[in-house]
């Protein structure tokens, strides 16, 4: 007997970004549909594909429902924002009956389906990228799918865009490096498909690196070794082939050269993040490589969700789950050139979030939805003994995730041992402090931001991380991932490609990283790797001390990726120095005449013209 069945007219590769008009064909067959019955279309959900609508013709996403048998009369209206309800209000639906889905019908410039911005770049990065259609014969909740579904879209990068050069940023002259270097979309989506060679230069005709070099599936590397010292940049040049007057560029960071290069080397990474196996759109292996060979950082973490409500199919994460993470770390850790850390996050909507970090190599889990670790005391309880961190993160707390938003951290509540570092900065904002003017869509909670925590005496670290789940750790676009409306939020223009730490450490291993983070020798940014030494006294970025002196003596120098506007040195969350600057090389020496006895910190805050910043770690001191 031919059942039901379900085509979809698309074309077989989609555009990042683009959109286009889908039509949806549901054919009846032997097994008739009648009143009653519903009828579900699910699209692709989140992670930018756009939100379907049914009551405007002229707007993107918009879809209109007809049914071939005039005698049969439905109602439709939109669930959350990515399916349909079709519902049977009379007549019976009968064989080669057919309920035509129009999808983005052509009535203006901007309509049309509006696909992810985000490229599934293997086939285990395409479960987000989905039509499905599932049907309640009876109208009983009870619903199956239709054979032969779901119709997996395959999205791709957009256009070349832009070269993306990953270098040291503190090298020893005439030393040889490795540097990474790709080529990505308008949206940071590697292009799989080049093949091809990078022109190369250097801002000093004096560093020695190769005159092109060769990209395979959008990737690759070359050495390069830099004298005399100074400070460098190594620029990549591809001719567009479709516009002469337009060619792809792209500049690394600044690259420190230096005759007497200290114990302590700069690393960069983005140690939050998500794949499929929770609500992200990649996976594991696409985040690894992504971190690995395109955004080119240093060490990675992956953090997926340990609770349902954070998981793609509703499910707490299995101990199989689980077991696989821990295996794809241990496989992506390469000591000396790639580090990465076992990871979860404990995503307590009630308690606050909170990532938990392992030295180990096996650790276990403990869920935020077990009762025996389902608040922070009781989940460090259960890590008591092991070496661990765990980093608060959007501590005043999100305005989606539940009815009421993602609850904010309780400060009162701690464990200094633990939790040793805090992320000032991600996708959702910047967590500084209340009012600030970064927030996005950071809850409101007053006395939840960092600065709250300092001021009743915690002492961390500062970090910044992405929480991407668009698969692109360490160029992860803000907002680009969440449903929002730019026009509304008018955050379009403050986008940050990243949230990057940068740690002082002695060599590229996760036990070197892990004592640069554990120590605090580390330091926020919103994306780009801006240079920053921060140091009073003498004593470096996250050390306390005891000193006697009255007139601390506090040095900045920041190396900036664009023109430093200011650097502001903060003292017990005041403002008590305000450098202007001009150049992408600043440095500040002043000493602070007002100390008084007691405990007091400081830290830095760098800003650039073009609106990126960097926060050190605090430093404290008692003064006797």
């Amino acid at each position: 007997m031919p059942s039901t069945t379900v085509s979809v007219n698309l074309p077989e590769e989609l555009i990042a970004g683009e959109k286009y008009i889908a039509n949806i064909i549901i054919t009846v067959g032997d097994d008739n549909i009648s009143a009653g019955a519903k009828i579900r279309v699910e699209f692709p959900c989140y992670w930018s594909w756009g939100d379907i609508q049914t009551y405007d013709s002229r707007k993107e996403n918009y879809v209109e429902v007809r049914m071939s048998n005039p005698n049969v009369g439905f109602i439709t209206h939109t669930e959350w924002s990515h399916s349909i309800l079709i519902e049977i209000t009379e007549g019976i639906l009968k064989a080669n009956d057919k309920i035509e889905i129009i999808c983005g019908k052509r009535i203006s410039d901007v309509s049309g389906i509006k696909v992810s911005r985000w490229a599934t770049i293997t086939a285990d990065s395409q479960i987000w990228s989905t039509i499905n259609v599932t049907i309640d014969r009876k109208g009983d909740g009870q619903y199956s799918e239709v054979k032969g579904l779901p119709v997996i879209m395959n999205v791709k990068a957009a256009a070349p865009e832009k070269i993306i050069i990953s270098c040291p940023s503190i090298c020893e002259c005439d030393k040889e490096y490795e540097a990474k270097i790709s080529i990505v979309d308008k949206h940071h989506n590697l292009l799989t498909d080049y093949n091809g060679y990078i022109s190369l230069n250097s801002s000093n005709e004096m560093a020695e690196i190769p005159d092109k070099c060769k990209l395979t599936s959008g990737i690759g590397r070359f050495k390069l070794k830099i004298s005399p010292a100074g400070i460098y940049t190594i620029t990549g040049v591809l001719a567009n082939a479709d516009r002469e007057d337009k060619k792809i560029t792209g500049t690394s960071n600044p690259i420190v050269c230096d005759s007497n290069v200290s114990d302590y080397k700069l690393f960069w990474g983005d140690i939050h993040g998500h794949s499929n196996v929770s609500d992200g759109v990649c996976s594991v292996d696409d985040y690894y490589v992504y971190a690995r060979d395109v955004a080119g950082l240093d060490f990675t973490a992956l953090t997926d969700h340990d609770a349902r409500w954070g998981r793609r199919l509703g499910k707490d994460l299995s101990e199989a789950e689980w077991k696989f993470l821990k295996a794809k770390a241990r496989e992506y850790n390469e000591p000396g050139k790639f580090v990465t850390f076992q990871a979860y996050e404990w995503t307590s909507n009630t308690h606050g979030h909170r990532n938990v970090y392992y030295l180990e190599d096996d650790p276990p889990i403990f869920r935020c939805s077990d009762s025996d670790s389902d608040t922070a005391e009781k989940l460090w309880e259960k890590l008591k003994g092991k070496k661990v961190m765990t980093i608060p993160h959007h501590p005043s707390g999100l305005r989606f995730c539940i009815a009421n938003g993602c609850a904010p951290v309780d400060w009162t509540v701690r464990n200094d041992q633990m939790q040793r570092l805090a992320e000032i900065f991600s996708v959702h904002g910047n967590s500084e402090y209340f009012g600030n003017p970064q927030s996005f869509i950071l809850m409101y909670h007053a006395g939840h931001f960092i600065q709250d925590a300092l001021k009743i005496g915690h002492r961390f670290g500062i970090i910044s991380s992405s929480d991407c789940h668009n698969g692109h750790p360490g160029l992860s676009g803000l907002y680009d991932h969440h449903s929002y409306d730019p026009a509304e939020a008018t955050v379009s223009a403050n986008c940050h490609r990243g949230c990057l730490v940068g740690v002082y450490a002695t060599e590229l291993t996760r036990e070197a990283i892990w004592d640069a983070l554990w120590n605090k020798r580390c330091y926020a940014t919103t994306g780009k790797r801006i240079i920053l030494d921060f140091r009073v006294d003498g004593h470096f970025i996250g050390e306390e001390y005891k000193s006697d002196e009255n007139k601390p003596k506090i040095v900045v120098k920041a190396i900036g990726t664009a023109p430093i506007k200011y650097i502001e040195i903060i003292k017990n969350n005041n403002v008590i120095m305000k450098h202007n600057g001009k150049d992408i090389k600043e440095e500040l020496v002043w000493y602070d005449d007002s100390s008084q006895k007691g405990d007091t910190y400081y830290y830095a805050r760098v800003t650039q013209i073009d609106g990126e910043y960097a926060w050190s770690s605090p430093i404290w001191v008692n003064q006797s």
